[in-house]
């Protein structure tokens, strides 16, 4: 079995497919596999994987229920011990990236391993980000600039009442489980902006609030006891969702209380 799982989702952004799937077969050092989850209406997309000649890819052209279930698919597909989640578009920096990675995690046997990452704005101008790991409660990390332990997913899935923020989602969930999570010097990968969660700001301001004020809450509750936190701490989950306007949020929100 390999020891990475690249996961790459696609929807009808062919060129960027392919400059995700040539960064991904660069790699060197670490035995890998490429799962691909396409859900596009772009039959060229389909053709496309239908002539790659590679045994580390695997590939599904099917429709799906949005990012998240295309996630959940990829994880599902993926046989490797620990998963990256490269997007369409984005790319490793270094041909060695999945292997500083991955050997990371394993000689400090962590669960999740971060690195520095590029930007790169629509306009072309592109900037350089080394997280810090206070960094990671505030969603100031990219999840392609991860790698996570496969054993995560089988008591995670990605919430497909979500459509954005589900990364961080993912990151509430592995600190509420207190999963060893380190970050290391090194700009790894480059994410490209202009997806989804870029051009809904509000939303996923939004989001992010509802999610962290769950996962307070449970630390809270942990440290003090369920019946002191429980009532203020639902209140306050139901404020900052109402006065960020999002009924979405709030009923995500209400779910997991």
């Amino acid at each position: 079995m390999p020891n990475v799982s690249i996961v790459t989702i696609a929807k009808n952004n062919l060129e960027d497919l392919k400059e995700t799937l040539n960064s991904g077969f660069c790699q060197e050092g670490v035995d890998y596999e490429i799962v691909v989850i396409d859900g596009s209406d772009d039959e060229r997309i389909k053709g496309y994987l239908e002539e790659q000649v590679n045994d580390r890819l695997i590939w599904v052209s099917e429709k799906d229920s949005g990012i998240s279930d295309a996630f959940n698919r990829g994880v599902k597909l993926s046989r490797g011990d620990f998963c990256i989640f490269l997007n369409s578009g984005d790319i490793f920096l270094e041909s060695e990236s999945a292997k500083k990675l991955f050997e990371a995690a394993r000689s400090n046997s962590s669960d999740v391993i971060f690195s520095g990452y590029t930007v790169q704005f629509q306009s072309g101008i592109q900037i350089s980000i080394q997280p810090r790991v206070n960094d990671i409660i505030k969603g100031h990390v990219l999840h392609q600039s991860g790698i996570f332990n496969r054993s995560i997913f089988s008591t995670f899935l990605y919430d497909q009442y979500l459509p954005v923020s589900m990364d961080y989602d993912l990151y509430c969930f592995c600190l509420i489980q207190k999963k060893k999570i380190k970050i290391i010097p090194g700009n790894l990968v480059r994410f490209r902006m202009g997806g989804i969660s870029n051009s809904s700001n509000r939303s996923l301001g939004c989001y992010k609030v509802a999610l962290r004020s769950e996962y307070y809450k449970y630390s809270i509750r942990v440290k003090y006891g369920f019946s002191k936190i429980s009532i203020g701490a639902l209140i306050n989950v139901i404020l900052k969702s109402l006065m960020l306007g999002s009924k979405l949020a709030l009923k995500r929100a209400l779910k997991r209380s």
